[in-house]
């Protein structure tokens, strides 16, 4: 694995522990932590979509998929 690679892949962990631990502070959690419960759902629902829309070979194939 390149170091870029790395790199996309570290960018898209810190977009998605930043975009929970804002939901976590927004959504009051009660038994179950709602805030990362509806981050990771809708997260995983609009990466699926923006995936099977990437083109399926090139370099930008390559770091969109990794930041993904």
């Amino acid at each position: 694995m390149s170091p870029a690679a790395l790199l996309w892949i570290a960018l898209g962990g810190a977009a998605g522990s930043v975009l929970r631990a804002l939901a976590a502070w927004l959504i009051p959690a009660g038994r179950l932590p709602w805030g990362t419960m509806v981050v990771n759902v809708v997260g995983s629902f609009i990466i699926g979509c923006l995936i099977a829309r990437l083109p399926q070979h090139g370099e930008l194939h390559l770091r969109a998929h990794a930041f993904w």
